[in-house]
């Protein structure tokens, strides 16, 4: 990165979840091409590091993470309860 240059933070989104990002590496490999050489296949690799800290969508992410192993847990407690006392 050059000195004039600063990283721009990307939210990224996938399904539910929401993660503040940078972007910090990109490869594009063309698969398919049409008969002008116009590409209609790819495929994209991003590498992305999550910034974690006193951010709201990380601070977000990690408790609704933390909801969701819980829950996960309960569901497995009550499903073995059920198997050895029914």
């Amino acid at each position: 990165m050059r000195a004039n240059e600063s990283a721009s933070v990307l939210l990224f989104v996938w399904g539910d979840r929401v993660l503040p990002v940078f972007l910090v590496s990109m490869r594009v490999e063309e698969r398919a091409h049409l008969p002008t050489l116009v590409p209609y296949r790819a495929n994209v690799t991003l590498g992305m590091q999550v910034i974690e800290g006193n951010n709201p969508f990380y601070l977000f992410e990690k408790n609704a993470l933390a909801r969701r192993a819980a829950l996960t847990g309960t569901q497995e407690v009550l499903q073995l309860t059920r198997r050895v006392f029914f």
